[in-house]
C-alpha cells in the first residue's frame, strides 16, 4: 500500500495532462478544497492539447495510467445513470479500443506458454491482433492439423498484466 501512495502523484500527472482534472473540479459534490485542489493542479500542467471533453480527458488519462484503471473506466462505463451519456459513451470506447502490444511479443508470449514454436501451433498467425483490451487480445490464426484446418481465435494476456494489475489495484483502493 506504501509504493500505492506514491503512485498518486503520477496519477494527478496523467488526470492533470489530459485535461480530466479541470473537469473534476467542476463536480459540485466534492468538498471545496478538493475542488479548488484538482483546479490549481489543472492550471498547472494541463496539455495544451488536452481534451475538451470530460469523457475523453478521462479516457485518455486511464488509458496512460494502464489496466487496472481502464477496467475501472470500463465499469464505470455501464453507468450512464451516475455518469452522464457523454461519459458513458466515451469510457465504453475503453472496451476493446485499445493500443494493441506487438505480434512479435504475442507470439514470443505462445511460445514460452506452450513450449512450442508459433510456427509448430498454426499454419497461420496472425500477427495484428483483431481487438485489443485492457487485459488482454485477440489474434486470428489456423490450426495446424493434418486433418482439417480450422480457424481459431487467441486470446493473448498482456505481458506481466498480474503484477501491473495488482500494483494498480491498490493505487485505486489508496
Amino acid at each position: 500500500m506504501m509504493l500505492a501512495m506514491f503512485r498518486l502523484p503520477v496519477i494527478a500527472w496523467h488526470l492533470g495532462r489530459a485535461g480530466a482534472l479541470g473537469h473534476i473540479a467542476k463536480i459540485t459534490l466534492l468538498p471545496g478544497w478538493m475542488r479548488h485542489l484538482c483546479g490549481s493542479l489543472d492550471r498547472m500542467v494541463r496539455s495544451s492539447n488536452a481534451r475538451r471533453d470530460a469523457g475523453g480527458a478521462l479516457a485518455e488519462a486511464l488509458i496512460r495510467l494502464g489496466p487496472g484503471f481502464i477496467k475501472f473506466g470500463q465499469a464505470l462505463s455501464t453507468r450512464a445513470d451516475l455518469i452522464g451519456p457523454e461519459m458513458g459513451h466515451a469510457l465504453s470506447l475503453l472496451q476493446d479500443r485499445l493500443p494493441a502490444f506487438p505480434g512479435a511479443l504475442a507470439r514470443r508470449r505462445i511460445e514460452a506458454e506452450s513450449g512450442m514454436p508459433v510456427s509448430d501451433l498454426f499454419r497461420r498467425f496472425d500477427d495484428e491482433a483483431v481487438a485489443a483490451a485492457s487485459i488482454a487480445q485477440v489474434h486470428f490464426a489456423k490450426i495446424k492439423n493434418e486433418n482439417e484446418e480450422k480457424e481459431v481465435a487467441i486470446k493473448i494476456l498482456r505481458p506481466d498484466i498480474e503484477q501491473l494489475f495488482n500494483e494498480e489495484l491498490d493505487a485505486l483502493m489508496l
